[in-house]
């Protein structure tokens, strides 16, 4: 969603993305594109998310917020990622 590339995401959904994963924040693809200019990746994605993840969540209190990565740089964040169905190993 950063790149806020329409046609990667086509290409994303045509080869089976799974878009109502969400992050280890709890958010979807969906949700990650709001206030985004891209309108297009928004419509793509709303016409395929589930209701239950279109919304955002509510604020969580701004102390509780931790702005810092749990992550090195020499680590992924990710560890789940499932593309066409398959699961991603590295």
């Amino acid at each position: 969603m950063d790149l806020q590339n329409p046609e990667l995401v086509s290409l994303l959904l045509k080869c089976g993305a799974d878009i109502n994963r969400v992050t280890y924040q709890g958010y979807s693809p969906y949700q990650l594109t709001w206030g985004r200019p891209s309108t297009r990746i928004l419509q793509q994605l709303g016409q395929l998310t589930w209701e239950n993840l279109q919304m955002l969540p509510e604020n969580e209190d701004e102390e509780s917020y931790n702005t810092e990565s749990d992550f090195t740089e020499d680590e992924l964040p990710y560890d789940d990622c499932v593309f066409g169905g398959q699961r991603l190993t590295l």
